[in-house]
């Protein structure tokens, strides 16, 4: 009888506080159900929420109960994790860092390809998506057509579970989580939780009608009820799954947050206790001796009247020296070093990043680190944007064929030829005018020495002027007038 009472106990408390025993792996503190509890911490680290089960800092500091300062959300967040995944993003897919796609055995396809990415308005639209692919080692990327526009959008990694073909192809991702339905509440006036569940497959991508959340952390067992269909019969998924790194045998790409996790929360911890002894010395607290305690009740500050203390009363405050606040800022630079260290990025004053801002090179040698980061996950991303931007365009003509609305119009049927694209990234950072100062001088200087063919040497500065077609090029130079140096006499 005991162990039987123990459990209707147990499961009532369960049942109060909203907590369900499921496996460990995937069910968090907060009852919900993710893919890898892992997935979920990063996205967390990177939305600022890592700390919202703790109390707020000025709560916890007008609590009677001490709470360690460990136990409390720190008053400053730096945001580390976003501003890390922001710039990597920018040097990866940014108006002047995305990539250009060459075709020389169709060059039509190369063209159409470059109106999709126009149409779709890609180059913004990939920015958040990759922000959370940084965060969370993978993100899923979906499009679809709507009244003739093209709409992307994206699953977070931690509610979705893909099937890859044996040569890596995508083959369906089914995206499954459990949330809050305000719309039903239960007896005690609180929301539901259900399954939500979406299949994307090459034929077929199917919405279900949400399911009650039952006690299983894995939603195939459950049986749900189709909502909606939409049989495309296009053969593949409307979506490409991107990784930081390629590995066949994981689903997922490394995060690059889990080294940095404990700097970066001893630096907001850091941050706050410095900002509470500042605003401490900017409000002290007075001390007052010699007087009695009806004394004190009767004291009264006033700007227009100073306090009358008696002949043995004492006034002072309690102010500390500020050293701990500069030993604080000492340590916090050298936890930026270490973050940065292993982050691989550089976070630079902007007094002496205008020094080294004259020339690209010398920003490239400076970021190195990060210039080696990025260059190692363009491989693993450059196929899956190919083969979404391939698809996005596929279902563009096959909507000009059945004659429906689509993002890109065409005067003239268009069948590609050739799916053989190569891809093309330019420099991490831009050349400036000294760069490019400093090459066309070498470039002259050699031409000039008859070292090197000028054809080769327009090849050279090809790309730093926009030139696509250098045989069109050197006609352009062969048919323009001498201009005479000397002037007229």
């Amino acid at each position: 009888m005991f162990f039987k009472r123990n459990d209707r106990v147990q499961k009532r408390i369960d049942n109060n506080l909203g907590i369900i025993r499921y496996d460990e792996k995937k069910i968090a503190k907060d009852g919900f159900v993710y893919r890898k509890l892992e997935l979920h911490e990063f996205d967390e680290i990177y939305e600022g929420k890592q700390y919202k089960h703790l109390p707020e800092w000025e709560q916890a500091c007008d609590s009677q109960d001490y709470v360690s300062i460990r136990k409390r959300k720190p008053r400053i967040q730096y945001p580390f994790a976003k501003v890390l995944a922001s710039r990597i993003v920018g040097k990866l897919v940014g108006q002047k860092t995305f990539p250009t796609f060459k075709n020389e055995a169709d060059p039509n396809f190369e063209e159409y390809l470059k109106l999709i990415i126009k149409a779709s308005n890609i180059k913004a639209l990939l920015t958040e998506p990759l922000r959370r692919m940084i965060a969370a080692g993978s993100v899923f990327i979906r499009f679809g057509v709507i009244n003739g526009k093209f709409v992307v959008n994206y699953e977070l990694a931690k509610h979705c579970y893909p099937k890859f073909a044996a040569n890596g192809d995508l083959e369906s991702v089914t995206v499954a989580y459990v949330f809050e339905d305000k719309n039903d509440k239960d007896q005690k006036n609180k929301p539901k939780k259900k399954w939500y569940r979406a299949d994307y497959g090459p034929d077929s991508d199917i919405l279900y009608e949400p399911a009650d959340y039952q006690e299983v952390s894995n939603w195939e067992n459950i049986e749900f009820v189709e909502k909606s269909r939409i049989d495309h019969d296009l053969g593949f998924v409307q979506g490409e799954w991107f990784r930081t790194f390629t590995n066949n045998q994981k689903i997922d790409g490394p995060s690059l947050f889990p080294d940095i996790k404990d700097f970066m929360i001893e630096l907001d911890y850091n941050l706050s206790q410095s900002s509470q002894v500042i605003q401490y010395n900017q409000d002290p607290q007075l001390i007052v001796q010699g007087l009695t305690e009806d004394d004190l009740e009767n004291l009264i500050r006033s700007s227009q009247r100073a306090w009358n203390l008696g002949r043995e009363g004492q006034a002072t405050f309690l102010e500390s020296n500020l050293g701990a606040v500069g030993v604080a800022g000492e340590f916090r630079n050298t936890i930026r070093l270490h973050i940065q260290d292993i982050a691989r990025i550089i976070l630079m004053d902007p007094e002496k990043m205008a020094g080294y801002a004259q020339s690209g090179k010398a920003l490239e040698i400076l970021h190195g680190p990060m210039v080696d980061l990025i260059e190692e996950i363009r491989p693993s991303i450059e196929q899956p944007l190919l083969n979404l931007l391939i698809k996005m365009g596929l279902v563009n003509l096959i909507l000009l064929q059945d004659k429906q609305p689509a993002p890109v119009v065409l005067n003239v049927n268009f069948v590609p030829e050739s799916f053989s694209f190569d891809i093309q990234w330019p420099p991490v950072f831009e050349k400036t005018l000294q760069d490019l100062q400093l090459k066309v001088m070498v470039a002259s200087q050699v031409a000039t020495g008859k070292l090197v063919s000028r054809e080769t040497l327009t090849r050279w500065l090809a790309k730093d002027f926009g030139i696509d077609n250098v045989e069109l090029e050197l006609q352009r130079i062969e048919a323009e007038p001498v201009i005479n140096p000397f002037g007229a006499f």
